[in-house]
């Protein structure tokens, strides 16, 4: 019992760090904003702020380094002398960089990098494909 809840209250004091980081960022981006405001009213002095709608923000987080999913996807495979579905290429990819693997999203997008890695790879004739279905694929090297 005492393990579930010092685990808790580790996970509320990480989700709290997060808070704090990311207020940190909301406070330096809206000091940014105010100040951009205020350079357009020197050149604009009936400008309103409140008039200008914002933009939709879509992050593009690079979860790797040039070369280094494909690095770790091909050493996964080279120890394997069976077909290995997507899904498990994924976990044990998300396993090596320690992301969560529990978070869906996070899985999903790192899923969509694997499978286009390995799709380029097996045009290239160095991993060999696997389609059980037309959603669900497997892979070794060649």
């Amino acid at each position: 019992m005492q393990h579930v809840v010092s685990q808790l209250i580790e996970k509320k004091r990480d989700l709290k760090g997060q808070i704090n980081y990311h207020q940190g960022q909301v406070d330096e981006l809206s000091k940014i904003i105010h100040g951009i405001e205020i350079s357009i009213k020197v050149f604009e002095p009936d400008f309103d702020p409140a008039k200008v709608k914002a933009k939709k923000f879509n992050p593009s987080r690079r979860h790797f380094e040039n070369g280094e999913a494909l690095l770790n996807i091909l050493d996964f495979l080279q120890g394997k002398d069976e077909y290995v579905s997507t899904h498990d290429i994924t976990i044990n990819l998300m396993k090596s960089k320690k992301y969560d693997y529990a978070d869906r999203k996070l899985k999903t997008k790192i899923q969509r990098t694997v499978v286009q890695i390995l799709k380029v790879q097996h045009k290239k004739g160095l991993v060999d494909r696997k389609e059980v279905s037309n959603k669900l694929l497997y892979w070794k090297v060649a």
